[in-house]
């Protein structure tokens, strides 16, 4: 069958086919669709669908709502996910790693690619759960639940990752040329938006990070690598699941790396300056207690925190990515960009991540 393009071709004979191929629907057939349109302006790389669903002869456990995810329609937003391969990355993730992490993840029900990047993923819907909110800032204890359920994720692939397949390592010459390009173009254009957010000093350490972009990617490849969510902010967190205190969604830039990126992305754009500066230390400590627990015994707290310092400074790349290349026309969507760079822009000030900066 066709691949959907948009909502309206979501119809229940695709979601029929695809359901049964995904073994997510036994039998019995899909006999009406609703679809409506969520998360528009917080999602800034795909369009999400809550479709629900009624049935002909089904069991009673199939889904009664489900997200469906598609591509973005938005030209300038859809160009940065091709250049990431987010899509393909997000669905080798659901089909060949999900079941292995202990983390919470929605279940997928279906899976559909095209023959370019078009996909169609249906996932399990947690719209009953209680979302984090990027824009507000996490709880910081809702932070610290999250850092160390990643922690159980990281652990569980720590130093295999390399030789897992269907993973893109973020240090290939094709993915630092895509960032070299994307925070060249975008940089620029991001203090010019936010000019009031810049001192000095720190305006010429975001023009400086553009000469350093691929030294910044290579510089821990000596380290464990590790399955990376990638993207590991509030809106991607729900909370107070009856079987998790904590799910994870939204695996598009997953990938090789070195786990504290993924720590100190969270810490330093996620939650306000006044809540990094609470939790951080005990933050850093859950995280490598877990990892301990789990038999990662090839890290120091002192090495952790220079990592997070690091880190702290590479994470600009996502805000002034998100800030200078993407349409950021809705309110949330650049009130979410608003709070992502001057956030990290205060962690990279406090922690005087400047100087981890490749000479």
């Amino acid at each position: 069958m066709t691949l959907p393009a948009n909502e309206t071709e979501l119809t229940p004979e695709w979601l029929t086919q695809t359901m049964r191929e995904s073994g997510a629907l036994e039998r019995g057939r899909v006999a009406k669709a609703r679809t409506t349109r969520i998360a528009e302006g917080e999602g800034l790389m795909a369009r999400l669908f809550r479709v629900e669903l009624d049935y002909e002869n089904a069991d009673r456990g199939a889904p009664r709502s489900l997200i469906a995810k598609l591509p973005m329609d938005v030209p300038q937003n859809r160009q940065v996910a091709d250049f990431y391969r987010m899509y393909q990355r997000e669905c080798d993730f659901y089909q060949h790693y999900a079941d292995r992490s202990p983390v919470r993840v929605a279940k997928t029900y279906g899976i559909a690619r095209g023959e370019t990047s078009d996909f169609v993923l249906l996932l399990e819907d947690f719209g009953q759960y209680r979302i984090g909110d990027q824009v507000r800032g996490n709880r910081a204890e809702d932070a610290v639940k999250a850092i160390a359920a990643l922690a159980g994720h990281h652990a569980t692939f720590w130093g295999q990752a390399q030789d897992l397949p269907h993973l893109l390592d973020y240090s290939i010459p094709e993915f630092a040329a895509a960032l070299d390009h994307t925070y060249r173009a975008s940089v620029q254009p991001t203090i010019d938006a936010f000019p009031e957010y810049f001192t000095p000093a720190l305006r010429e350490l975001a023009l400086a990070v553009s000469e350093k972009t691929t030294a910044l990617l290579k510089a821990e490849l000596d380290k464990p690598r590790t399955i990376l969510h990638g993207d590991f902010r509030s809106d991607n967190l729900f909370y107070d699941l009856p079987d998790a205190p904590v799910a994870m969604i939204d695996w598009q830039i997953v990938g090789r790396g070195y786990g504290p990126f993924d720590v100190a992305y969270h810490l330093t754009q996620s939650v306000t300056p006044e809540v990094r500066r609470e939790i951080e230390r005990p933050a850093l400590e859950s995280y490598l207690q877990v990892l301990k627990q789990r038999g990662v015994n090839d890290l120091s707290f002192s090495d952790l925190w220079e990592s997070y310092r690091f880190n702290a400074l590479f994470a600009l790349v996502y805000p002034v990515t998100v800030c200078g290349s993407l349409d950021l026309g809705n309110p949330r969507g650049r009130a979410l960009g608003e709070m992502m760079i001057t956030r990290s822009l205060s962690a990279i000030t406090d922690l005087n991540a400047g100087e981890k900066l490749p000479r």
